[in-house]
This record gives C-alpha cells, structure tokens and sequence, in this order.
C-alpha cells in the first residue's frame, strides 16, 4: 500500500493514550522477517526467530497447565464454590481472550495499522482513504474502551461518599495538583515528555492490573503464593521491557515517545542483548516455578486463573513479534476487563448492603441502565474532543491518566477484606496477598 500524498515520515500525529507523533510505515507483515520497501525505518531487517523460539516455550508451558487440568483430578469440594468472576463464558470474554476481537482487524490490516492509527481521529482523511476505514474504526474502539474504563474510576471515588470521605483532601486536591503541573508542562514546552511518563505509567499500569485479576482468582481457589503469582506476570513483562529496544528499535522510533526512550537507551545493543537474554532466563524458571505450584496443587487446581495468566502470557508473545499490534490488543484487554469487573463489583457489593443510599448504590438497582448511559456519555464526550477540540482533549486524557492510576492502586487493595468481600474471597489469618 503506498503512502498518502498526505503523509510523510516526520509528520506529527496523535498525542494522547497512544505513543505520541506517529508517523507512517506500510507493509510491514505480522510476523514476517523482513520490513518491505517504503517502511521508514533505521534499524533494517529483523529475525523473529527468538520471538519463535519464546513463543513456543509460552505455549508449552499453557500445554503443561491445561494437562493438569485435563489428566488430574478435581476436588470441587476443596476448591472455592464458584471460582469464576461471572461466569465461564463470561471470563474468557472479558478477562481472558476478549482482546481477540480486536487483533484479528489488528493483524488482517497489519499493513495499514500505522496510518489507521494516524487517520482514528480525522473523519476528513478517512473519507480520503476508505481503505483505512476498518483498521481506523479498530482503533478508535480500542480508544474509546479505554476512555470509558478511566472515568469508572472516578465514578468510584467522587460517587461513593464512604471512598471519598476516606480521603477528602486528597481527592479534592490532587485534580488541581495536576492541571497546574500540566499547565506547567506545557507553557515549558515539554508536555511531550510528560506524555512519555503517562505511556510507560500506563504499561506497568496495565501489567498491575494483570497481575491484581491473577491474585484474585488465586484468592476464590484457596491456594497460590503471590510471589510466584506475581513472577509469571511481572517477569516476562520485564524481558519485553529488555527486548523491545533492540528489537522493535525502528517500530519505536516512529514515535516521538518511543524516540525518547531509544535516546535514553542509547545505543548499546550489547548491553542490551546481555539484558535480554537475563531476563528471559529468570522468567523461564520463574514459570517453571509456577508450573511446579499449580501442580502440587493440582487437587484444587483453578481453571478460570490459568486461563486467564495463559491469556496473559500469549499476549506478551504477540507483543514480541509485533509491538504495535500486541500494544493495541493489550490496551483492549487492559480497559474491557476493567469496564466488566467494575461493574460486576458495584452490583455484587450493593446487594449486599441493600441499606446504602450512595450514587453508585442507587445506579447498582438499574445498573445495566446506569452503566451504559454513562459509558454512552463518556463516548460521546471523547467523539467530541477527538474530533473538535483534539490538542485541549489530549492534554485532558494525558492529565487525568494520572490521576487514574493513583486513584486504581489506592482504591483495589484486594488485600482488604472490605474490599474482597464483594468477590467472596475469603481470607486466612498471615495468607499473603
């Protein structure tokens, strides 16, 4: 597909939830060896022959984990009574493998993905391009879950009185906090890099929120060490965090976040390879260490909190051969299973405590109402700031991001019972969380 007359390498693009300035490359296929003629590009060909060889130890290890779930038997009795979220069908739509609505355009359109992304918020251009108009739309779905998923957050804070009153000077300060500190940003002529530090925020965000729905099936079946819980999620994170300079050098130079990030890196790929090659090697025996833990739990052993980290694992390996798409389709995963388990919660946690008169306690009568008139609200404001006030929009989502992820790690300690109660976890005295 050759470039728009429109698009030249070094035009600037989006500045909000994705990296900023985007520029355009073409026919670079999902998985493939090589980047074709017309990709703008410093780095030259790739192998993907590691990313292979990482991929298949990944699907070994789902293959070790759903044969003891297959070959070893079950004690219902020892295990929670409903070890689901919602339900079995419902898991693997939200939490486990509901991303995959959104990475098969990802990957059929892979060719056209970094002009889509470009093109999201201009109804002109895509009118102009309409071969870019399915890819363009995917992204724009992927934006709009997220945008949705951030503002349930201080749905949860300023609509339950009980939340806010737990902290009052801090959620009413920390919103003017960060207007001035982006205020100030900008009138330095630096909001790029506080951008950057809301990118990368997000990715351990992201990673944190992985690793919280683990522990929490973990929780419902009674068995698990968090340290180990946490080694398999966190660990093959930290090798991509180690990998992707060197080998998506030229996918992050498209970027003027991921530019910043290679000049911080420099340019040291041996360093980087020794980096890469640790790390990958600790999330190896790391997993070998969680395999060896489902397995002497294997009598009680949960479906649902396997599914979900073999979920997560796949993930990271199409991150691995491709950054970009695998960064789109985990933002999906990120805000839909946000939006699935908020809503879960507020409904279970209001039945019961029939007494409470909150916002949210009200709206959890009619949730299904309540829910999707504010997720229709949130679209349409987001519509409106993409698509006519975009610069003033960008500043706003960037800003309020952090106050999401603040607001996120203060307000889900699943370690509390109070806030466990909701999800029928029980706790044991010393259980680590």
């Amino acid at each position: 597909m050759p470039l728009p007359d429109d698009v030249r390498p070094g035009d600037e693009g989006l500045s909000c939830h994705w990296p900023l300035s985007v520029e355009s490359r073409t026919g670079c296929r999902f998985f493939s060896c090589r980047i074709p003629e017309g990709c703008p590009t410093v780095s030259g060909p790739r192998s993907v022959a590691g990313g292979g060889f990482v991929l298949a130890l990944l699907v070994a290890a789902a293959g070790c984990v759903l044969c003891f779930e297959v070959c070893c038997p079950v004690t219902t009795a020892a295990q929670h009574p409903f070890p689901w979220m919602h339900s079995a069908v419902r898991d693997s739509l939200f939490y486990s493998f509901g991303w995959l609505l959104v990475l098969v355009p990802l990957v059929v359109y892979q060719d056209r993905l970094y002009l889509a992304i470009r093109y999201s918020t201009s109804l002109d251009r895509l009118q102009a391009h309409p071969a870019l108009v399915v890819p363009a739309l995917t992204v724009l779905v992927v934006l709009l879950v997220n945008y949705v998923h951030r503002h349930l957050t201080f749905l949860l804070v300023y609509g339950e009185k009980e939340e806010f009153l737990s902290h009052p000077v801090r959620y009413t300060a920390l919103p003017a906090a960060f207007a001035v500190i982006t205020a100030g940003f900008i009138y330095f002529e630096s909001f790029a890099v506080l951008a950057m530090v809301s990118v990368l925020w997000t990715m351990y965000h992201s990673v944190a929120q992985k690793y919280g729905i683990t522990r929490i099936y973990a929780r419902k079946a009674g068995y698990g060490d968090a340290r180990v819980d946490r080694g398999i999620v966190w660990s093959w994170f930290v090798y991509l965090v180690m990998a992707m300079p060197g080998r998506e050098r030229s996918t992050l130079e498209l970027f003027s976040a991921g530019r910043r990030i290679v000049e911080l890196v420099g340019d040291h790929p041996g360093l980087l390879e020794t980096l890469s090659s640790v790390t990958l090697l600790a999330a190896l025996v790391l997993t070998g260490i969680y395999i060896i833990q489902e397995f002497r739990n294997r009598a009680r052993i949960s479906l649902p909190k396997n599914l979900y980290v073999i979920s997560v694992l796949v993930l990271y390996a199409v991150i691995l051969n491709d950054l970009l798409v695998g960064y789109i389709a985990f933002a999906f995963s990120h805000g839909l299973e946000y939006i699935a388990f908020v809503n879960m919660y507020v409904k279970r946690k209001y039945q019961k405590r029939p007494e409470a008169v909150s916002l949210l306690a009200r709206a959890s009568r009619r949730l299904w109402l309540y829910s999707g008139m504010f997720s229709i609200t949130v679209v349409a404001f987001s519509l409106l700031g993409m698509y006519f006030g975009y610069s003033a929009f960008a500043v706003y989502i960037v800003a309020t991001s952090f106050l999401h992820f603040l607001y996120d790690s203060w307000i889900w300690k699943i370690r509390r019972p109070d806030v466990g109660q909701p999800l029928d976890i029980h706790y044991a005295a010393g259980s680590r969380s």
